[in-house]
This record gives C-alpha cells, structure tokens and sequence, in this order.
C-alpha cells in the first residue's frame, strides 16, 4: 500500500468513524428527550455488557466499582481521546446524587478533604489511587466528580486522572433503577463494516 493510499484510507476511516459518532450523538439526544430524560444531568453508562436490572451492577461487595458520566460526558471525551472504546449500549441510572451517602468532589477544599479520607497515593491514576473499600465501609455511596475542575490539581495528581464530569458507584444501593438508552451496535457494527472494505 502507498503512502497516498494509507493516507486516503486514515481520511476515510476516520470520516466513518466521525459518521458513526454523530449518528449516535443524535440518537441519544432524541431518545432522551422522548424518555423525558434531562441528558446533561442524567448518570450515564456506557458498555459492551447488557444491563437487565440492577443486579447486573456490580459494585465493592464484589470487589468492583461503576463509573459512569454525566449526559454525554464520557461519550464525548472518547470521542476526541480514545475513539475505539466506543460501546454498544447506552443506559441511564436513576440515581440521586444529592444524597448525603455521596462524596461531592467539586472544590479545592472538598478534594483536599477526600484526598486526606480516601487516597492511598495522590500520584497514582484514580483507581490505584481512592481506597474504593474504605468508601464502602464507611457506608458511602460513592463519589460524584461534578463540576469536574481539571485546574485544582497539579500535573501528576490523580485527580488529573479523573477527566470529565463522573460518578463513581461503590454501592449498587444507590442506584433506583436502570433503564436503556440506545442500542448503538447496529450503529457500530455498520462502522465496522466499512472500515473492513477494501479501499
């Protein structure tokens, strides 16, 4: 393959790519407001695993945590980051967030406070860094990163790690109900397909 040949396949994989990512954009727009659904404060997850109930959730009971973002806080940091990790579905938490059981990192006074509470080693990427087991033993929910303020920590943090509005669920006890979004693999799957035609 030539160089111009490669060259015109990256344009045309990545304008596929840009289709594939607009298409959904707009699907979760729609669905969300036919749902009436308020996406940009709604808690949402995206992933390859099919969620049934909240069951399928796991949480530190199990050893693991959830992240999810708000509205289309992770869908757009992918997007412009790490576009491969696009999953096929989308679902909503119904979650408060105000709850007390929450953590609330929005401040430097409040990150101060959790850092001194629930990090092991501040220069470590966010989940080598928060004692996830200590959040749960101490009976709290989880902790929400909203507004996320990149600038209230140094270069090296792993606050820096955390890179979008986000939720982090410890405790499935949180979580009222779960609902789907969209079913973006036919969207995927689609993407897929073209990027594996000859050129």
């Amino acid at each position: 393959m030539s160089n111009l040949h490669r060259t015109l396949r990256n344009v045309y994989l990545r304008e596929s790519l840009d289709d594939a990512y607009s298409m959904i954009a707009s699907e979760l727009n729609d669905n969300a407001r036919q749902m009436g659904i308020n996406l940009p404060n709604a808690v949402v997850v995206n992933t390859n695993r099919v969620l049934k109930s909240i069951n399928d959730i796991k949480d530190m009971s199990e050893g693991k945590v959830q992240w999810a973002g708000f509205g289309t806080s992770w869908f757009d940091w992918i997007r412009h980051n790490m576009p491969d990790w696009l999953a096929k579905y989308f679902y909503v938490l119904d979650i408060n967030i105000e709850n007390n059981d929450f953590f609330k990192v929005n401040s430097e006074v409040t990150l101060k406070m959790f850092s001194k509470l629930y990090i092991r080693n501040p220069n470590l990427p966010k989940d080598a860094a928060i004692d996830y087991q200590r959040l749960y033993d101490k009976q709290r929910y989880g902790v929400v990163f909203k507004p996320y303020k990149r600038t209230l920590a140094e270069p090296g943090s792993w606050y820096r790690s955390i890179d979008m509005d986000s939720v982090v669920i410890v405790n499935k006890k949180a979580i009222r109900s779960i609902k789907l979004l969209l079913d973006a693999s036919e969207i995927i799957a689609d993407y897929k397909d073209r990027s594996s035609d000859d050129f």
